[in-house]
């Protein structure tokens, strides 16, 4: 998921382009949720126009408004890397991203151990631990 505004109102394209599996992508605006995937969708697009590549041209956005460009699998076991491309008469610019909670516990395990490892190093050099 790209959560992003635009700098300039008016139409823009997506492309998202994959190599090995077929993808599927949703435009949302305001707000997206998963669980209710409907909700908020613009516009979504399987193959344009064909498999490894989705997307859809000519959407009207809109400056002051959070837009998603959410690219997925189109059915089980489709996924990989990708690659999304948005253009339009306007900059484009990333709203910062909320980590997903996947990202947030492998960030707390490689904070835990990295705090652990410099631990053990401070007490092997015989250096006080504070």
């Amino acid at each position: 998921m790209f959560e992003f505004t635009v700098g300039a109102s008016g139409p823009y394209d997506f492309l998202s382009t994959t190599t090995s599996w077929n993808n599927f992508t949703v435009l949302y605006q305001n707000a997206f949720d998963s669980g209710s995937p409907l909700t908020n969708a613009l516009v979504a697009n399987n193959d344009k126009p064909t498999n490894r590549l989705s997307g859809f041209d000519n959407i009207s956005l809109s400056t002051g408004t959070n837009y998603f460009f959410v690219t997925t699998g189109n059915g089980n076991g489709a996924d990989g890397t990708f690659t999304n491309t948005i253009t339009g008469p306007g900059p484009i610019s990333a709203v910062t991203p909320v980590p997903e909670p996947a990202t947030i516990l492998g960030s707390l395990v490689a904070f835990g151990y990295g705090v652990y490892f410099n631990r053990k190093m401070k007490s092997s050099t015989g250096k006080k631990d504070s």
